[in-house]
């Protein structure tokens, strides 16, 4: 075998080494992510993936983290909820929904989860001009007033199956 047969055959090993070893960590990176994230309340993949409550599966006690690495339970979650005329942002899904109330109520969601999330009317097919909340990161609250009789969609436009309704009575 020639001096340049030799060193070709080389640099194919070590491209498949390389290769096998990407493969390798990548897939093993993968897994860790989801092995360590599982009950800690970290989103990892798409909802209905994974150990995320309502979505499948249930996130444990902790079920989500607020700023400043302070924790928020899934029981102070439900406590914002029952706060009359509040919307949760909570696991990529708007709670309660559908909500009904009587006309000149205002609605006020609060996003409590880890990424940011809009409030927008209409779908992400069809949006209306009613209301935009612009981006809510964590933590963060938009409000609006419905003052006609009506059934209002909304939807959060950068997860487009994220869709939410208002029932407002007279």
């Amino acid at each position: 075998m020639s001096e340049t047969q030799t060193f070709e055959r080389t640099q194919k090993i070590a491209i498949a080494v390389i290769a096998i070893a990407t493969v390798l960590a990548v897939g093993i990176g993968a897994y860790a992510l989801l092995f360590l994230s599982i009950g800690t309340g970290m989103m990892v993949g798409p909802p209905g993936w994974g150990n995320m409550q309502g979505r499948g599966g249930h996130m444990g006690p902790q079920c989500c983290a607020m700023s400043g690495g302070e924790r928020i339970t899934e029981e102070d979650a439900l406590q914002i909820i029952e706060e009359e005329n509040t919307v949760v942002i909570l696991n990529h899904e708007f709670n309660p929904d559908p909500i009904t109330i009587k006309s000149g109520t205002t609605i006020t969601w609060i996003n409590l989860d880890v990424v940011a999330h809009t409030v927008d009317s209409g779908t992400h097919e069809n949006p209306a001009d009613l209301f935009e909340s612009g981006s809510l990161k964590q933590d963060e609250s938009f409000s609006y007033t419905f003052n006609e009789p009506g059934v209002y969609v909304y939807h959060c436009d950068p997860h487009p199956y994220m869709e939410g309704v208002i029932i407002v009575e007279s």
